[in-house]
C-alpha cells in the first residue's frame, strides 16, 4: 500500500536565466534545466538520501524539464530506478493559449534519458484540449487515485511535476481542492497516509536543502 508520496516540482528552467541553451527535443516550448536547476536537483536527491528515503517508484511528467529532474534523481546510486512517464502529471495549459504544447514521444525522450521505461503504459493519455483549473484538478485526481490504487504493493512513490500539477496532485491526495499548497522551483511536498486512511501533509513546498533558497513560487492566481 502506498503510504508516502513525495511531489517534486522540476528544477530551475533554462529559459528562466540569461544563458544559452538548446531545445534538445526540437520543441521550442520544452526547455531543459538551467545549470542552476541541475544543481538544485542534485541537492534535492542528496537531501532525500541523507534522510533515508527509500523510493519504490519514480513517476514523471514527460516534458523535458521534468524528465531531466527525474533522471538526476533516478541515476543516484542510492536510488537507481527506472523513470515512468505519466501524462497525468503533465503541465497545465489554460484556456487562454492559442495551442496546446505536447511533450516529445517516449522514443525521442529515451535517447536523452536511458532510464526511461518505454514499456510503461501511462494511466492518463496526453491532454488533447486546453483545460480550466477545475479540469486540471479533475485530471490529477483521476491520476493520483489510479496511481495509489494500482501500486498497492509498494510504500513510497515520487512524482515529478510542474507548478500546477504539483498543487493539483497534493490537493487530490488530501481530498481538498482549497488546500494551500506551496510550490517553488525544485520544492518538495510530502504526504503521509494516516491510520484512518486520510492523508497528512508533512512538507509543503520544502526548499530547506537548496543553497539558493526558495525561488519561482507559483500558484493558480499568478
Amino acid at each position: 500500500m502506498v503510504k508516502t508520496i513525495y511531489i517534486v516540482r522540476h528544477g530551475f528552467r533554462a529559459d528562466w536565466v540569461d544563458e544559452p541553451f538548446v531545445y534538445h527535443t526540437g520543441l521550442n516550448y520544452d526547455p531543459p534545466l538551467a545549470k542552476k536547476g541541475v544543481q538544485q536537483v542534485e541537492e534535492l536527491v542528496s537531501y532525500l538520501v541523507k534522510n533515508n528515503v527509500k523510493i519504490d517508484k519514480l513517476f514523471s511528467s514527460p516534458f523535458y524539464r521534468t524528465m531531466e529532474t527525474a533522471s538526476i534523481i533516478a541515476q543516484h546510486p542510492e536510488v537507481n530506478l527506472p523513470i515512468l512517464a505519466e501524462h497525468g502529471l503533465s503541465e497545465w495549459y489554460g484556456r487562454g493559449r492559442d495551442f496546446l504544447p505536447q511533450p516529445a514521444t517516449l522514443e525521442v525522450l529515451h535517447t536523452f534519458f536511458p532510464r526511461l521505461d518505454v514499456s510503461y503504459s501511462a494511466i492518463t493519455r496526453p491532454t488533447k484540449a486546453r483545460e480550466t483549473i477545475e479540469e486540471c484538478h479533475d485530471r490529477l485526481e483521476y491520476t493520483l487515485d489510479s496511481l495509489i490504487a494500482s501500486n498497492s504493493d509498494i510504500d513510497t512513490i515520487v512524482l515529478v511535476c510542474h507548478g500546477a500539477s504539483t498543487i493539483a496532485a497534493a490537493r487530490a491526495v488530501l481530498k481538498d481542492r482549497e488546500a494551500e499548497i506551496k510550490v517553488a522551483a525544485c520544492s518538495l511536498t510530502k504526504l503521509t497516509l494516516q491510520p484512518d486512511n486520510t492523508w497528512r501533509m508533512d512538507m509543503n513546498g520544502n526548499t530547506e536543502y537548496l543553497s539558493t533558497g526558495e525561488e519561482k513560487v507559483w500558484d493558480f492566481d499568478m
